[in-house]
């Protein structure tokens, strides 16, 4: 992409535009994670394109650059810049990518993450989004509400709507296990806090990618074994240890896992 087509990247409803230069400047100084490609590469936009000028795209992306990537209610929901990085990282067998977080549960303009994720749109978000709603019309003096009150009224029914589809769909969605996918050590706790033994603390280590891992493999563990339970996984002189009533073989290959992981990042 150039860098004329780059900053002119944006994303709109027809009523609130946001640019990616406004996220790039609110995430300028956030942390750069890397995260597992695995966990994120069914996003990319460009799997399975097969033209020339994708592909020398890929090949030509620097990954040195962080790819932008949206999170709601602790999942991955959208990649808003990085496409082609990710494609590279697929096409070449690289594990992991750099990559900023923009928090959309926490991003400000409750208007503009409406443009950015449309029916994703969360409930935390949407009684945000209402709430704004709310107040602009608590400001508009007598003669402007008068003047607007047909179209501030097809414009609440319609958000009401709305809404309710929407609580519908995240509803089936949370019955189907959707977007259940935890990216911080304490999302992950909470999602497993029926397998977490009483008093233990769990998972202390907060690389994402380690996190992703775990979540993949908790999951197939409970399927085969209803009765597991951990309580606790952390470092223990730079090296992964992990208590769990699994066997040892297998949770040393869990441990080993972590560790190369976590060795990747450092280096």
């Amino acid at each position: 992409m150039s860098e004329e087509n780059f900053k002119n990247t944006s994303w709109t409803n027809g009523e609130t535009t946001i640019t990616i230069d406004t996220i790039l400047d609110y995430l300028k100084d956030t942390a750069v994670y890397y995260i597992d490609v695995s966990s994120i590469s069914h996003m990319c936009i460009h799997i399975g394109k097969e033209d020339a000028e994708t592909k020398e795209r890929s090949e030509n992306a620097d990954l040195s650059y962080p790819i932008i990537i949206a999170t709601q209610d602790d999942s991955y929901v959208m990649i808003l810049d990085g496409h082609h990085r990710l494609l590279k990282c697929i096409n070449n067998n690289i594990p992991t990518i750099k990559a900023k977080i923009l928090n959309l549960n926490e991003y400000p303009d409750v208007l503009a993450v409406e443009c950015l994720v449309g029916e994703k749109i969360s409930k935390e978000i949407q009684r945000r989004y209402e709430d704004e709603l709310a107040k602009q019309i608590g400001n508009l003096s007598d003669d402007e509400f008068e003047s607007n009150c047909e179209k501030l009224s097809k414009h609440f029914v319609q958000k009401q709507e709305q809404k309710q589809a929407l609580i519908e769909m995240m509803q089936q969605d949370e019955k189907d296990g959707l977007y259940n996918i935890p990216n911080s050590k304490e999302a992950f706790n909470q999602k497993y806090k029926d397998y977490l033994e009483p008093r233990f603390y769990g998972l202390e280590i907060g690389d994402p990618d380690v996190i992703y891992y775990l979540d993949q493999e908790f999951e197939k563990e409970i399927k085969q074994n209803p009765t597991f339970q951990y309580s606790q996984i952390k470092l223990k002189f730079g090296r992964t240890v992990i208590y769990c009533n699994k066997g040892l073989d297998a949770v040393g290959e869990w441990e080993e896992k972590i560790d190369e992981i976590l060795l990747i990042h450092k280096q």
